[in-house]
């Protein structure tokens, strides 16, 4: 979370884990730890589980008095920021999950492999023609690879 607070964040005064609610996919998620950079204006939450890429996250943040206390996110002249609702959070885990085959298919002298994955293929590193084997009845073929794969939703 960064905050955009003219003066520095009082570090020293960290607010309660209990402070903040963390959705992961709609599931609540553990927050462990709260940190804070003063002059970097963030607040940093370290969550009991990690969170995957494609995950959609949202945080809330709820200040625990009307007044200014010690126990808040505040700048370090004591003034509490204020409650945060509901709040959609960008997610930038990688992806560290490999595509998964799926099924191939030929339509004359075209063999269109499909496989699962969240995130489009790498459309700029192809794979050389060497990479595959493909066999017609039994004997080996010969195959180009485009340079260019094609993406589809």
């Amino acid at each position: 979370m960064k905050y955009t607070e003219l003066n520095s964040l009082d570090s020293t005064n960290v607010p309660a884990t209990t402070a903040f609610a963390v959705k992961v996919n709609g599931s609540a998620r553990t927050v462990s730890t709260v940190t804070m950079d003063a002059t970097a204006h963030t607040v940093t939450l370290k969550l009991a589980s990690a969170v995957a890429n494609g995950d959609t996250v949202t945080v809330a943040y709820t200040d625990p008095t009307s007044g200014n206390d010690v126990h808040a996110i505040q700048d370090d002249s004591g003034n509490d920021a204020a409650t945060l609702s509901v709040t959609a959070v960008t997610n930038n885990t990688g992806d560290t999950t490999a595509p998964v085959f799926a099924s191939a298919a030929v339509d004359g002298t075209s063999l269109v492999m499909t496989y699962t994955e969240l995130n489009q293929l790498d459309a700029t590193h192809v794979p050389g023609a060497s990479a595959f084997s493909v066999k017609v009845a039994g004997v080996a073929a010969t195959i180009t690879v485009p340079a260019r794969v094609a993406q589809h939703a």
